[in-house]
Formats: structure tokens, sequence, C-alpha cells
């Protein structure tokens, strides 16, 4: 009966030695209040832009409080660096870096309206060679209005993330008006 008890001991020790699988991260969506785009000119005379959009009280509840019109130039190319922020707490949060280090995990995606800008192009790369987004270059193309629509997608798995496709779990997707002079 001894050598009975002692087996179930040392089978009920090694199942608790048993590699558990890993519990869900409670931070695998970032909390974005504000996004700041810095666009500069990549031909004379390097004007530097300035955009900010702001929900100070997060997603739902009430509009933005600040939304930002991009004025571009038609025919300019203007590199641009995005920052994300979470400023509902205290100090306001940099989730720039976060994303940075975190970038097999996430992409950001740009979308406009084709006849007044031109394709972005990905400035930036994960350790896997897929593009991450917070670096990127934008065209205008010709004279109008529309708008720029920014998106963080969020892969918990990365090896969804191919480059192209959005995920399903998006940390912000937001809408920049924009209009680019002749």
């Amino acid at each position: 009966m001894r050598s009975f008890v002692t087996l179930i001991v040392v089978v009920l020790t090694c199942a608790g030695c048993a590699e558990l699988p890993p519990t869900p991260d409670a931070n695998d969506h970032e909390v974005v209040t504000t996004i700041e785009l810095t666009l500069i000119q990549n031909q004379p005379p390097r004007d530097t832009i300035f955009v900010r959009w702001q929900d100070k009280d997060g997603p739902g509840g009430n509009a933005p409080d600040i939304v930002d019109t991009m004025w571009l130039d038609s025919g300019r190319t203007y590199y641009t660096t995005i920052r994300v922020l979470n400023a509902s707490v205290t100090p306001t949060e940099n989730m720039t870096e976060t994303i940075a280090s975190e970038e097999i995990n996430h992409q950001f995606f740009y979308a406009f309206d084709p006849t007044t800008l031109g394709a972005t192009r990905y400035l930036d790369k994960d350790g896997r060679d897929l593009p991450v987004g917070l670096s990127i270059d934008i065209s205008a193309l010709a004279p109008g209005n529309g708008m720029l629509t920014v998106e963080l997608s969020h892969y918990p798995d990365f090896n969804d993330k191919d480059g192209v496709q959005k995920s399903t779990d998006t940390d912000i997707s937001i809408q920049i008006p924009v209009i680019v002079r002749p």
C-alpha cells in the first residue's frame, strides 16, 4: 500500500510539472488616444507638417477632441513618422516604443483616395522583413480632398502577420482629412 501511495504522489507531482499553455496577455491591445504624424517634404524647401488626431476618452464615448487636416502640396513626397500615445494615464504613455518593441505583432495600414495620394511606401520592417509602418513615404499626386485612414493591426500570433492582410484585431482606426494643394 505504501508503494501505491508513493506512486500516486510521484504521478501527481510530475503532472504538476507539465508545461501549461501560456495565459492570455491582458495587455494584448494598446490603448491609443493620440496619433501624431510628422511629415517632411523629401524635396526642398523640406517643409515640416505636424498632424494630430486625439480622442482623450479613448474608443467609444465622445467624438475626437482634435482632428487636424493634413495639407500637402501636389507632386511632393513626404517622409512620414507616426507617434502613438495613451493620454488616458498620467504620465502620458508613449505607445510608439511598445509597438516598435513588439513590431512582429503590429502593422499600420494606410488607405486613401488614390486620385489625390499615391501609394505609401513602408520604410521600416520587423525581424521577419515584414512592414511595420512607423515610418513611411506618402506621395501627394494631384490637387483634391480626401481622407487618410490609419489603422493599427495587432497580431496576437505573429505567424498570422503576412505584411498584406489586416488582422481581425485592431488597436485603433482613425481618419484624417487631407487637402492636396496645386
